[in-house]
């Protein structure tokens, strides 16, 4: 379509007609996006959609150290709209991405993001975990090395935004994440740090959430 075409045809750098227009394109997938769960649109094809996804991937690889708050905007949707896509057809799994491995280059563009980009986009760490729950429920987790990375960012998320990192789908992605790492690894990534921390701040909003997280992490490393 011609949104992709022009997602394509966005250049790395810091133009800011450039990171706009990324911006436009990516707020009008999202609304293509939304129309994904409606029973009159049938006629997307498999293919289409796994278009989209891939133009995400690599709109993803181009923002790479980008620190503009269009960009952001984009990132943020992006992550949005292959969640929705993902979620709106059973028949994309990991075998459609051969060699683009979705999970790794999603999680490696979000941890090589400076702690102040969370901050500047609300929104930004919850759609990126509706999209890795999502993935993790289809079994995207094919590595040891993508599920040890997924862990490091769900720990950087509930260290720089307990508020938005402490939903269920942060829980079911670390527990999906375990099944494939070592509990040396579990033991040593900062996790229990992170929710200790959290319990002893006295935030009722976030304790009965972090507390349950942390008896099911000790549970999984005393197995």
């Amino acid at each position: 379509s011609l949104l992709l075409l022009a997602s394509d045809q966005y250049q790395h750098g810091n133009d800011p007609h450039s990171n706009l227009a990324l911006r436009s394109v990516w707020c009008a997938l999202l609304n293509v996006a939304s129309t994904f769960d409606n029973v009159y649109f049938p006629c997307v094809q498999k293919q289409q959609k796994l278009a989209i996804i891939n133009a995400g991937l690599d709109a993803l690889e181009k923002v790479v150290g980008v620190d503009d708050e269009d960009v952001l905007f984009s990132v943020k949707s992006i992550f949005w709209v292959m969640y929705k896509v993902l979620h709106s057809d059973p028949r994309l799994g990991p075998n459609d991405f051969e060699g683009r491995d979705p999970v790794g280059k999603s999680v490696k563009f979000l941890l090589d993001l400076p702690g102040g980009a969370w901050k500047k986009e609300a929104r930004l760490l919850t759609n990126s975990l509706w999209f890795f729950s999502l993935c993790c429920e289809k079994n995207f987790l094919l590595t040891r090395k993508n599920s040890e990375a997924l862990i490091l960012f769900c720990v950087r998320g509930v260290t720089l935004d307990p508020s938005s990192a402490l939903h269920y789908t942060l829980h079911y992605t670390m527990v999906c994440a375990f099944k494939k790492t070592e509990k040396k690894f579990i033991r040593k990534c900062g996790i229990i740090g992170a929710l200790a921390t959290i319990l002893e701040s006295d935030k009722d909003e976030w304790s009965s959430k972090a507390h349950h997280l942390l008896h099911n992490i000790l549970e999984f490393c005393k197995e």
